[in-house]
Protein backbone atom coordinates (compact mmCIF):
# COMPACT_ATOMS: atom_id res chain seq x y z
CA UNK A 1 0.00 0.00 0.00
CA UNK A 2 1.81 2.88 -1.11
CA UNK A 3 1.49 6.22 1.25
CA UNK A 4 -1.40 7.68 -0.63
CA UNK A 5 -3.72 5.41 0.01
CA UNK A 6 -3.11 5.35 3.22
CA UNK A 7 -6.56 6.96 5.46
CA UNK A 8 -5.34 7.66 8.58
CA UNK A 9 -8.98 8.66 9.08
CA UNK A 10 -9.86 4.97 9.53
CA UNK A 11 -7.57 4.40 12.43
CA UNK A 12 -10.18 5.98 14.85
CA UNK A 13 -11.06 5.43 18.53
CA UNK A 14 -11.98 2.61 20.47
CA UNK A 15 -15.40 3.25 22.22
CA UNK A 16 -16.23 2.56 25.74
CA UNK A 17 -18.43 -0.49 25.17
CA UNK A 18 -18.79 -2.58 22.00
CA UNK A 19 -21.48 -0.65 19.77
CA UNK A 20 -23.19 -2.93 17.74
CA UNK A 21 -25.85 -1.74 14.20
CA UNK A 22 -26.82 1.74 14.55
CA UNK A 23 -24.60 2.78 17.22
CA UNK A 24 -26.36 0.65 20.01
CA UNK A 25 -24.48 -0.07 23.00
CA UNK A 26 -24.87 -3.30 24.92
CA UNK A 27 -24.38 -2.91 28.79
CA UNK A 28 -21.67 -5.23 29.56
CA UNK A 29 -21.92 -4.92 33.78
CA UNK A 30 -18.52 -4.13 33.19
CA UNK A 31 -17.95 -0.84 34.58
CA UNK A 32 -14.38 0.11 35.23
CA UNK A 33 -12.81 -2.84 33.81
CA UNK A 34 -9.23 -3.08 33.57
CA UNK A 35 -7.50 -2.27 30.83
CA UNK A 36 -9.38 0.99 30.23
CA UNK A 37 -6.45 2.90 31.18
CA UNK A 38 -4.79 0.86 28.16
CA UNK A 39 -7.42 1.50 25.76
CA UNK A 40 -8.00 5.47 26.54
CA UNK A 41 -4.07 5.50 25.92
CA UNK A 42 -4.20 4.00 22.58
CA UNK A 43 -6.68 6.08 21.53
CA UNK A 44 -4.35 8.73 22.85
CA UNK A 45 -1.67 7.10 20.78
CA UNK A 46 -3.67 7.26 17.71
CA UNK A 47 -4.60 10.59 18.00
CA UNK A 48 -0.98 11.24 17.99
CA UNK A 49 -0.10 9.09 15.08
CA UNK A 50 -2.45 10.88 12.95
CA UNK A 51 -1.35 14.08 13.90
CA UNK A 52 2.18 12.80 13.09
CA UNK A 53 1.26 10.97 9.80
CA UNK A 54 -0.28 14.61 8.72
CA UNK A 55 2.97 16.69 9.37
CA UNK A 56 4.88 14.09 7.12
CA UNK A 57 2.57 14.16 4.58
CA UNK A 58 3.44 17.73 4.28
CA UNK A 59 6.87 17.79 4.49
CA UNK A 60 7.01 15.25 1.98
CA UNK A 61 4.75 17.61 -0.44
CA UNK A 62 7.43 20.30 0.39
CA UNK A 63 10.08 18.16 -0.07
CA UNK A 64 8.48 16.78 -3.78
CA UNK A 65 8.44 21.12 -4.79
CA UNK A 66 11.92 21.88 -3.30
CA UNK A 67 13.55 18.84 -5.33
CA UNK A 68 12.20 20.37 -8.73
CA UNK A 69 13.97 24.07 -7.52
CA UNK A 70 16.96 23.44 -10.10
CA UNK A 71 19.16 24.25 -6.63
CA UNK A 72 21.82 20.87 -6.55
CA UNK A 73 21.99 21.48 -2.35
CA UNK A 74 18.34 22.29 -2.09
CA UNK A 75 17.65 19.33 -4.33
CA UNK A 76 19.86 16.71 -2.18
CA UNK A 77 18.53 18.13 1.16
CA UNK A 78 14.75 17.37 -0.28
CA UNK A 79 15.87 13.97 -1.47
CA UNK A 80 16.95 13.17 1.97
CA UNK A 81 13.87 14.89 3.52
CA UNK A 82 11.66 12.91 1.28
CA UNK A 83 13.48 9.81 2.30
CA UNK A 84 12.72 11.09 6.23
CA UNK A 85 9.46 11.40 5.59
CA UNK A 86 8.79 7.89 3.89
CA UNK A 87 10.50 6.11 6.31
CA UNK A 88 8.63 7.97 9.30
CA UNK A 89 5.27 7.72 7.80
CA UNK A 90 6.11 3.58 7.55
CA UNK A 91 6.89 3.29 10.60
CA UNK A 92 3.44 5.36 11.72
CA UNK A 93 1.80 2.63 9.59
CA UNK A 94 3.01 0.03 11.75
CA UNK A 95 2.66 1.76 14.99
CA UNK A 96 -1.17 2.23 13.70
CA UNK A 97 -1.77 -1.10 13.03
CA UNK A 98 0.16 -2.59 16.43
CA UNK A 99 -2.33 0.00 17.92
CA UNK A 100 -5.04 -1.70 16.35
CA UNK A 101 -4.16 -5.23 17.20
CA UNK A 102 -3.46 -4.21 20.50
CA UNK A 103 -7.09 -2.83 20.94
CA UNK A 104 -8.85 -5.63 19.58
CA UNK A 105 -6.82 -7.85 21.71
CA UNK A 106 -8.46 -5.88 24.75
CA UNK A 107 -11.65 -6.18 23.23
CA UNK A 108 -11.51 -9.92 23.28
CA UNK A 109 -10.08 -10.28 26.48
CA UNK A 110 -12.95 -7.76 28.02
CA UNK A 111 -15.01 -10.49 26.43
CA UNK A 112 -13.55 -13.60 27.68
CA UNK A 113 -14.01 -12.31 31.21
CA UNK A 114 -17.46 -11.08 30.75
CA UNK A 115 -18.62 -14.66 29.73
CA UNK A 116 -16.46 -16.16 32.00
CA UNK A 117 -17.92 -13.81 34.99
CA UNK A 118 -21.64 -14.59 33.62
CA UNK A 119 -20.87 -18.54 33.35
CA UNK A 120 -19.73 -18.59 37.22
CA UNK A 121 -22.76 -15.94 38.10
CA UNK A 122 -24.67 -18.94 36.17
CA UNK A 123 -23.51 -21.66 38.07
CA UNK A 124 -23.75 -20.22 41.46
CA UNK A 125 -27.33 -19.57 40.89
CA UNK A 126 -27.84 -22.81 39.82
CA UNK A 127 -26.07 -23.96 42.12
CA UNK A 128 -28.01 -22.22 44.76
CA UNK A 129 -31.19 -23.50 43.04
CA UNK A 130 -30.47 -26.91 43.84
CA UNK A 131 -29.37 -26.32 47.29
CA UNK A 132 -32.73 -24.63 48.19
CA UNK A 133 -34.37 -27.75 46.25
CA UNK A 134 -32.47 -29.82 48.45
CA UNK A 135 -33.81 -28.17 51.90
Amino acid sequence: MSTGEFRPELCGFWPERPAYGGGLLLETKSEGVPGDELRVLLNQMTAEMREQFAAFVELRKGAGIAALSGDEAAEKLARADLKAAADAMGLIVRTLEKIDQLQRQLARDREMEIESREQAEGYAAARGQLLAIID
